[in-house]
């Protein structure tokens, strides 16, 4: 009796020996409803998920686990005017703790952009060039750390990015952003907020709600980008799939 409950307390320990990699088992907990987190993939596993700015972009991912550590994704955005981006990323897990993690993301992506709307996710917000194509190249530096047994999660990341050979106005990027989760096993909700310094303080922010189980997730949120005195919000809708 004595060898049976020794072996009930260590099963049960076993499974909160690492609650910030339970919680990357979870479909989409490697991002929140807009921006990145310090989670990845699972090893072995495939995520397919689409998200749309609803009147404004919609953008379709594939990301794999190619270890414990790395993940491998690639995107397709399109926004108004048939803007459009293709990119390919990495994000490797450099520092990995039972509630804290730390990652580097690196992401080459190719913009075209066929109008001057400054609040278009996919062209201009992205510093791409007006009326023309452009090659992009970002690496970012992403910490999430977890609390209340990882039904609280917290990131902050910083991205730089530069456009080579580029005629926009600005041909580098630098760009911070928060995000903060609280939910339980389905339900998350979730709030982020994104700064670029560079492009007079414009702020870009996203509150929402995640219901998730094991292979599958729903989104449903607002957005919010741009300046006083004419920033656009916009309802943000998500689902994700993991076989």
């Amino acid at each position: 009796m004595r060898a049976a409950a020794i072996i009930v307390v260590f099963v049960a320990s076993s499974s909160h020996a690492d609650p910030i990699g339970m919680l990357a088992s979870s479909p989409l907990a490697e991002r929140g409803l807009a921006l990145g987190t310090a989670l990845t993939v699972p090893a072995g596993d495939v995520e397919l998920s689409g998200r749309a700015a609803v009147g404004a972009a919609g953008v379709a991912d594939v990301a794999t686990g190619l270890t414990a550590t790395t993940e491998l994704w690639v995107e397709a955005a399109i926004g108004t005017a048939a803007d459009h981006s293709y990119a390919l990323g990495l994000k490797q897990v450099i520092v990995h703790r039972r509630t804290w993690q730390l990652a580097l993301e690196g992401a080459a992506r190719h913009l075209t952009e066929s109008d001057s709307d400054p609040y278009d996710p996919v062209g201009t917000l992205s510093f791409g060039p007006s009326n023309g194509r452009a090659d992009a190249f970002a690496l970012a530096a992403i910490a999430s750390a977890c609390a209340d047994g990882c039904r609280a999660l917290f990131t902050a990341g910083v991205t730089a990015a530069v456009m080579p050979a580029s005629s926009a106005q600005s041909a580098a990027l630098l760009y911070a952003w928060l995000d903060a989760s609280y939910g339980g096993e389905h339900v998350r909700g979730i709030f982020e907020l994104a700064a670029f310094p560079v492009r007079d303080g414009e702020l870009v922010g996203v509150a929402g709600v995640r219901a998730g189980w094991r292979h599958v997730a729903f989104e449903l949120g607002l957005g919010y980008a741009g300046t006083e005195p004419s920033p656009i919000v916009l309802p943000i809708l998500g689902v994700a799939y993991r076989p």
